[in-house]
């Protein structure tokens, strides 16, 4: 079994989200900053740009592979709640 994956990972720094996505490899594929989200809490904006970053993996899935996706955030509780939404669409 393989341990590699596909990573997205996301910090608030200086009123901003930043994602970075990384291929299997480690390489660093894909960066996207934006303002945090005023009309959400930080807790709502990271779920957000986890979100985003995930979606960004799917939409490349041929640059990508087929390799499991994890997230990380340096915003307590953002991961667990994305992974709460995930199982949820997942079992709709």
């Amino acid at each position: 079994m393989s341990d590699q994956c596909t990573q997205v990972i996301h910090k608030q720094e200086g009123g901003q989200d930043i994602v970075k996505i990384y291929d299997a490899s480690g390489i660093d594929t894909l960066t996207g900053t934006w303002p945090v989200n005023a009309e959400r809490t930080p807790l709502e904006s990271a779920v957000d740009a986890l979100w985003s970053g995930y979606f960004e993996v799917q939409d490349r899935r041929h640059l990508f592979g087929k390799y499991p996706v994890a997230v990380v955030s340096n915003v307590s509780g953002a991961v667990d709640q994305f992974v709460k939404e995930f199982e949820g669409e997942e079992s709709a």
